[in-house]
């Protein structure tokens, strides 16, 4: 973290350092100071991709790309990891969220774009398209269990 503040930023080691830890707060990680000591393979999926989060939150980008970044985790971690999502969103950064559980899109989504085969076959509000899917391919989807009936959350 330190290392990507410094080659995008000119600032120093001290100052990197409080930033990094700050954003690592931020995520609502236990013992960031400590965390700036551990190694990736003793911290859990969830905690990972909270890192993940705040290493991309720091450069203060004006687009996150978060492709399936919920999929392998627990669904205690999952709900974590969409808080903090939810939190990016309302600071006025755009999210461009890949993945194919609906639930996870209800969650974060305000339009949906429904793809099949690398084409575009649906898109609207998260709303329309999950109450008046019109594509086969769209049904099939939320017949399929990806969407439990009636489980719209307004965005």
């Amino acid at each position: 973290m330190i290392e990507t503040l410094r080659t995008h930023l000119s600032i120093s080691k001290r100052e990197a350092y409080a930033l990094a830890v700050s954003h690592l707060q931020k995520m609502n990680l236990p013992r960031a100071e400590e965390l700036m000591n551990s190694y990736p393979h003793t911290l859990s999926g969830g905690m990972l991709q909270r890192v993940m989060i705040a290493i991309a939150l720091m450069m203060s980008p004006d687009l996150i790309i978060a492709d399936e970044a919920t999929t392998a985790l627990d669904i205690s971690t999952q709900g974590i990891v969409l808080r903090e999502f939810r939190k990016i969103r309302t600071a006025g950064i755009s999210m461009l969220v890949v993945s194919h559980d609906f639930g996870v899109v209800t969650r974060l989504a305000a339009k949906i774009i429904v793809m099949k085969a690398g084409e575009i076959i649906e898109h609207g509000t998260t709303r329309n398209i999950l109450l008046n899917p019109e594509q086969a391919y769209t049904k099939e989807l939320i017949n399929a269990g990806m969407l439990k009936k009636g489980r719209v959350i307004e965005c």
